[in-house]
């Protein structure tokens, strides 16, 4: 399983409809192979291009939300004899939908970006539009003072995108970070992007990136994740790191 989870938001509009639809029965055709050449051969896959998703449990979290776990479809071709094949491997994702006060809409996705897209494109062909939620991200950099007031110091980061000619990218951890020499000269200096950082939550160390992806390497986050990513949301939203897109 994915460790690390994307947040997105489903807009308030979309989100009974989801929910409804969103039954451990449910199979969403969500796209197909494009065939584009006369030898691609489908046996393989009993003549079928389409790509499906369903729908395999779901389970409701009392005050919090409902997890769903899905099963995906996607594809690639091989070679052989000649022939070009295609074929449909299968990957499962996890995905939790709050409907718990403060974190309604949020979802949080437990997949690689690809697949991201895959459970992403699902949902818009079930719900018949492309815009039913919000890209959430973590404004990080902007807010690296708040976040340390919020969540005390941290213990890694990363920066990207340094106007050096040699250093463009960089991951520095430590007690203290915001006083040692590397954390101004990569973020102040070299003009680096902040892009992940690691806080303590508790005793447990939690990983926030940019991109609106959460993880921590503990064997308690995996245990309590969905009430940790619920506080983690409040608590982002609260000191306005949160941006919709």
């Amino acid at each position: 399983m994915v460790k690390s989870c994307k947040i997105i938001k489903v807009k308030a509009l979309h989100l009974g409809k989801l929910l409804e639809l969103l039954s451990p029965e449910a199979t969403i055709d969500y796209d197909e192979i494009p065939i584009q050449r006369e030898d691609l051969d489908l046996s393989l896959i009993n003549n079928d291009p389409k790509l499906y998703t369903k729908i395999i449990s779901r389970e409701e979290y009392s005050g919090l939300g409902v997890e769903f776990n899905a099963k995906i479809e996607s594809w690639w071709t091989t070679e052989s004899a000649g022939r070009l094949i295609a074929l449909k491997p299968t990957n499962k994702v996890t995905f939790f939908l709050y409907t718990a006060e403060k974190v309604e809409g949020f979802m949080a996705i437990f997949a690689k970006d690809k697949l991201l897209k895959n459970l992403i494109a699902t949902i818009s062909k079930l719900l018949e539009t492309t815009e039913w939620y919000y890209d959430v991200t973590f404004n990080l950099h902007e807010n690296e003072e708040v976040l340390r007031k919020e969540f005390g110091n941290f213990s890694r980061f990363y920066t990207r995108d340094m106007d050096h000619e040699l250093v463009k990218n960089a991951t520095v951890g430590g007690i203290r970070l915001e006083d040692s020499p590397d954390y101004h000269r990569f973020l102040e200096e070299y003009g680096g992007y902040l892009s992940v950082l690691f806080i303590d939550y508790g005793g447990l160390e939690i990983m926030l990136s940019s991109s609106g992806r959460i993880w921590s390497p503990k064997k308690e986050f995996e245990e309590r994740k969905y009430e940790i990513i619920k506080d983690l949301l409040i608590r982002l939203e609260e000191i306005r790191v949160l941006e919709y897109h």
